[in-house]
């Protein structure tokens, strides 16, 4: 084998190595509760969580194809009620391409300036204050992350450092547990802060994509989605941007792979 097969052999191998990489986090993270690739589908890749989906379409996405949401009442998508999907600690990543900030509405014309990516209720029935959720604050345009329990007892947001870009793809990753609420952009830290109370989740409701809707609130999502994954615990900011970088391959770690010979 001459010099230039041996170059090629070796990047052939850490073109196969990435590919196989990618593929085992679907099954060997014994950590990963549910995975969705939304390529022309809501199946769990992972197990049974499946996705309901109304009046969603598919778009080009990240990777393959992804779910698309108009920005409408009609659009969004419900996960299933199952104690799986509700950890005391967890880790939720996501692609997301915003097509514009749709201004959201209330049945009385008032603006609640929040358009969700995922959100989960707590159990304050009356109240709009939500458990556990990621979008996009339509005044500011920047990203928006929250966690709230016992009404406004305990009810905590932030804001990303910077406003979202339109029309292009970023890497939105968030994590929660009893000490602190975490914003990951593009498998970088952003933005964060201490929380000292545990995820209270509404255990008669489920995570909604797409749509905020309690009370009077209305908002919805105008963009698309790829690439959701949940995670049973707190990932580390290691893992987080080697989550990032395994959807980049160029960026992919070769630290693992076996020195070439040439």
């Amino acid at each position: 084998m001459n010099h230039f097969q041996k170059i090629l052999s070796f990047t052939l191998f850490v073109l196969m190595a990435g590919c196989s990489e990618s593929k085992q986090e679907q099954t060997d993270n014994p950590d990963l509760i549910a995975y969705y690739s939304f390529d022309n589908s809501t199946k769990d890749q992972e197990g049974v969580l499946d996705i309901n989906s109304f009046g969603t379409t598919y778009s080009i996405g990240k990777k393959g194809n992804a779910l698309q949401f108009g920005g409408l009442d009609s659009d969004y998508a419900r996960m299933k009620q199952d104690k799986e999907l509700r950890p005391n600690a967890l880790t939720i990543s996501m692609w997301v391409n915003i097509d514009n900030y749709q201004t959201a509405f209330t049945s009385g014309n008032l603006a609640v300036q929040f358009m969700p990516f995922i959100i989960h209720k707590n159990f304050q029935a009356s109240s709009y204050l939500e458990g556990l959720g990621l979008g996009v604050n339509t005044v500011s345009k920047k990203i928006t992350t929250i966690m709230g329990a016992n009404g406004t007892t305990h009810y905590k947001y932030f804001l990303s450092t910077d406003t979202a870009h339109v029309g292009e793809w970023h890497f939105y990753t968030f994590t929660a547990n009893v000490d602190s609420l975490i914003l990951y952009i593009d498998g970088k830290r952003d933005n964060g802060l201490a929380t000292g109370y545990p995820i209270e989740y509404d255990s008669a409701a489920s995570f909604v994509l797409g749509a905020y809707r309690l009370s009077s609130f209305d908002g919805y999502l105008h963009g698309s989605m790829d690439e959701l994954k949940i995670y049973k615990r707190v990932l580390t900011p290691i893992e987080i941007e080697e989550l990032y970088n395994s959807y980049t391959p160029a960026k992919r770690s070769l630290s693992r792979l076996p020195k070439p010979i040439f």
